[in-house]
């Protein structure tokens, strides 16, 4: 028995990799869009060079006047203006020279570790909303950024009782951000970061007008003659300031490595490498398994398949050699992949970088159940698909989709949706194993058993439509 069906495997092993078109699918498409990805978003390695873009050009329109409270003024327009550009923020300049923000350079928060404006930012002031809206529609900017002129009153401290403030409410102010339709993605970090920068601000401010109105509504004549003292005037200057609270971008730079990780030479490459091209593997490996249920459906449809069961040969063994050649294709596909990613990583990093981490049996492991997964998915379609163009059809919308849910074109997982991909547990295992991580259990479970189930229940619907 086990003769026959490994006749079967070489007879459609053989057929496979002598077909060029396909093999084209199977190898150079998915090992091209990885390779491509990883020069354009991270270099070719190196000394582990992190991931960095260009700078996106900005046109800033600051109409904001600022304004005055406890003898600090504060220009948060211009404040944004100057993190943007490199200058100096104005914000906590005392109207009394005495009443400077006591807190000195060495004495402030550091920043290291911490990426600022201009890293990401190309900011160019420009004087009126109509200048910078123009610029945008003609291409010279990315995106526009325009301050109101309340803005920084919109944002001020409230500070006194309900009496003293005469029961005033500040109403809310918009910053307008006008974005080039061709640059959404630059435009949505834009307003991330402006988003990122008022909510510091009112975060400082919320806590400021708190703390005070608390100590004025405990002891309302130490408050009064507190707000006449230098010293304290000047410890509050720091949060009209920059020394306590200054907005910083946290630098999220691409990093496989820590203390207790394997370490990849080839940085930023190598890990896209790793993302992108492990996700390209599974794509195609679903379009590679398609391919091979498509000759099953074919013969079923020809009647080959029928009058091979009228030979002695076993109905079984034969769907079982015909499956089983699916499976050992789909095996060998993703480990060429594989081992083909880890040799144009390591052209990229000038040195030999080995990208699957250390644990060879789990990396095994997790190949076999990913091909499992895959032909379990194959053969469902074929025991639902009546035709090879059925088949195509369907299985084009399933293999997107799943590769869609999972992140396998650059997007983010869709959580909790993506727990239902294979691809994403493959991924993910692949990544763990990556940098030096050994807890693939969850993702061998529901890999096997996903896939085990699906052959069963296919192939037995499948068997059910073969008639002799």
């Amino acid at each position: 028995m086990l003769t026959k069906i490994w006749a079967i495997i070489q007879k459609d092993l053989y057929l496979t990799f002598t077909d060029r078109n396909l093999v084209l699918i199977m190898f150079a498409v998915p090992l091209a869009i990885a390779t491509i990805v990883g020069v354009v978003f991270g270099g070719l390695g190196g000394d582990g060079d992190n991931l960095t873009l260009d700078r996106i050009p900005v046109a800033i329109v600051n109409l904001d006047e600022g304004y005055e409270s406890f003898g600090q003024e504060a220009h948060l327009g211009a404040d944004f203006l100057a993190l943007a550009t490199g200058g100096e923020m104005t914000s906590g300049t005392s109207t009394d020279t005495n009443a400077a923000c006591p807190v000195s350079d060495g004495q402030a928060f550091s920043a290291s570790g911490q990426s600022s404006m201009t890293d990401i930012l190309l900011a160019i002031e420009v004087a009126t909303e109509a200048e910078a809206r123009a610029g945008v529609e003609s291409g010279e900017y990315d995106v526009a950024i325009i301050f109101p002129r309340n803005f920084s009153a919109a944002l001020a401290p409230q500070i006194g009782t309900e009496a003293q403030t005469n029961g005033a409410v500040t109403e809310p102010v918009a910053v307008s951000i006008y974005a080039n339709s061709a640059q959404s993605v630059d435009g949505a970090i834009v307003r991330s970061i402006v988003e990122g920068y008022v909510d510091t601000i009112q975060t400082g401010y919320i806590a400021l007008e708190t703390t005070i109105n608390s100590l004025i509504e405990m002891n309302p004549v130490a408050a009064m003659v507190g707000g006449n003292n230098t010293a304290a005037t000047a410890v509050i200057g720091c949060a009209f300031g920059d020394a306590l609270a200054t907005v910083k971008l946290d630098r999220r730079a691409i990093e496989v490595a820590s203390d207790d990780e394997t370490e990849l030479t080839g940085g930023a490459f190598s890990y896209i490498l790793i993302q992108i091209g492990a996700a390209q593997a599974m794509v195609f490996g679903l379009f590679a398994a398609q391919f091979g249920i498509i000759s099953v459906v074919e013969e079923r449809r020809e009647g080959t398949l029928q009058r091979m069961t009228l030979s002695p040969t076993p109905r079984n063994v034969i769907i079982g050699g015909k499956f089983a050649a699916t499976f050992v294709m789909v095996v060998i596909q993703i480990v060429v992949l594989l081992l083909a990613l880890t040799v144009i990583a390591s052209i990229g990093a000038g040195e030999f970088v080995w990208l699957w981490g250390s644990n060879l049996l789990l990396l095994a492991l997790l190949i076999l159940g990913v091909s499992v997964a895959i032909c379990g998915l194959s053969v469902i379609l074929a025991s639902i698909a009546r035709t090879p163009e059925q088949v195509g059809t369907l299985g084009s919308i399933v293999n997107i989709l799943m590769g869609l849910v999972a992140g396998a074109f650059g997007f983010a997982p869709i959580i909790p949706v993506a727990y239902f991909s294979l691809i994403y547990w493959g991924v993910n295992g692949l990544e763990a194993l990556a940098t030096g991580g050994s807890d693939i259990t969850l993702n061998l479970i529901i890999l096997f058993g996903q896939g085990f189930i699906l052959f069963s229940l296919g192939t037995w619907l499948f068997g059910r439509r073969v008639e002799a």
